[in-house]
């Protein structure tokens, strides 16, 4: 395995430079791991420069005897223009097999023209391909990549494809067996099939809706989709019917509450009455959250009252969430249920006026009343308890959440929040 850095201009990476190679040894040698490198002691920066490079450069001489995915990103050839959303400068690769080193990109060909058409070995293959591309960073003790996202890091970690693939081999091994162990019954049904037609399920004949739709534009499915799709020779028709906010498709975020609109129908449709619906969303923005809220009145779901927020935290924040303060770093849950008949919905707050004041003075008396049995909260925990409440209220909430919260409290030094005495 080796490290790389790439080499960036102004207009992006043109390619990348080895920096050092690390070899394990299999056998009763010693030491068992070694690594060369340009920083090394004199006889290793003279091996890495005359025996290393060469090695590599000899390697990407050679064509690679197998079959590659040839696909340009999202099918965009033009390579002035941006090919997606998640395009930058930095991540500049136009084509599918630009994410790997010609080694890595050999070893894949290989394994892939191996495994023909056994699905569970090209799963193990896409499963781990993230992490034998340039995605895969160099950190002290260990790598991994950053998922839902092309971002590339600044120092590129070459993994040795075939050790990696024996690991997604045995924990996909694990994974099958715990599956055959528990899943007594051959009634359960994986579709792949579009949320906004569920033709093929009879109406009112569902329990209980767990959904998860997308978060607008803050994860762009079908440009992360792309490169599996390239390699397993998918079709990416379906872009077009993608519920995403994506300016390089001209998907608005008008669009994209029409689509949940269509996929919350069939919901309603297919649930039993006096069922549940839980909605699992994410989003900082008050008017995605003002979109959804519409969305489940005109479809005819009611809200579960509730006195608390149900949230559900991944465990894993990304750098922006860890050190920044921003109101979302979990994903809120909210319940909802298809009434046995028709329902007249009524305000919560229905001893307010319905007027901006009221209601912005419905929104103050949330926050003050949570920090009051929560004194020293921090902000996103106040921002989960807001949005649930609101939503459910069914008032249509137009305010600055950070502008409204430093008007009835104050931050302190380890930024926990406190009422204005």
């Amino acid at each position: 395995s080796g490290l790389q850095i790439p080499i960036t201009p102004y207009l992006g990476a043109i390619g990348n430079e080895p920096v050092a190679v690390n070899f394990s040894c299999h056998g009763s040698c010693k030491p068992k791991r070694l690594t060369r490198s340009v920083i090394g002691n004199v006889d290793d920066r003279r091996a890495f420069k005359e025996i290393d490079l060469p090695r590599i450069k000899e390697l990407e001489s050679h064509q690679i005897p197998y079959w590659t995915p040839s696909d340009f990103m999202m099918h965009v050839r033009d390579e002035i223009i941006p090919w997606g959303d998640e395009w930058r400068p930095s991540r500049n690769f136009r084509r599918v097999t630009d994410l790997f080193t010609h080694r890595n990109l050999w070893a894949l060909a290989a394994l892939f023209d191996a495994a023909k058409t056994d699905n569970d070995m090209r799963a193990v293959l896409t499963s781990g391909m993230l992490s034998v591309s340039r995605k895969a960073q160099h950190l002290h003790g260990g790598g991994g990549y950053i998922p839902g996202t092309w971002s590339l890091p600044p120092m590129s970690k070459q993994r040795h494809v075939l050790e990696s693939m024996n690991r997604v081999f045995r924990t996909t091994l694990r994974a099958k067996k715990l599956l055959w162990q528990r899943l007594h019954t051959s009634d359960a049904c994986i579709s792949t099939q579009s949320a906004t037609c569920l033709q093929d399920i009879p109406s009112s004949s569902v329990d209980y809706i767990f959904t998860d739709p997308p978060y607008g534009d803050a994860v762009q499915y079908a440009e992360l989709n792309f490169m599996w799709e390239s390699w397993l020779g998918l079709s990416s028709s379906w872009h077009n019917q993608e519920i995403v906010v994506n300016k390089s498709r001209n998907k608005t975020m008008e669009n994209w509450g029409a689509m949940i609109q269509e996929a919350m129908s069939e919901c309603y449709r297919v649930l039993k009455p006096g069922h549940r619906l839980s909605l699992c969303f994410h989003s900082s923005s008050s008017k995605m959250w003002r979109i959804v809220q519409n969305v489940m009145k005109n479809v005819g779901f009611v809200p579960c009252e509730s006195d608390r927020a149900t949230t559900i935290d991944t465990g894993s924040n990304t750098y922006n969430q860890r050190v920044t303060e921003k109101p979302v770093k979990r994903d809120l849950v909210i319940n909802f249920r298809k009434p046995c008949s028709v329902y007249i919905s009524s305000r919560i707050a229905r001893s307010l006026p319905i007027t901006s004041k009221g209601i912005k003075s419905y929104a103050r008396q949330i926050i003050v009343e949570y920090l009051s049995n929560h004194a020293g909260a921090e902000k996103d925990r106040i921002f989960d308890h807001f949005m649930s409440i609101i939503i459910r209220s069914e008032i249509e909430l137009d305010v600055d959440f950070d502008r409204l919260l430093s008007e009835v409290a104050w931050q302190d030094d380890s930024r926990k929040w406190h009422i204005v005495r």
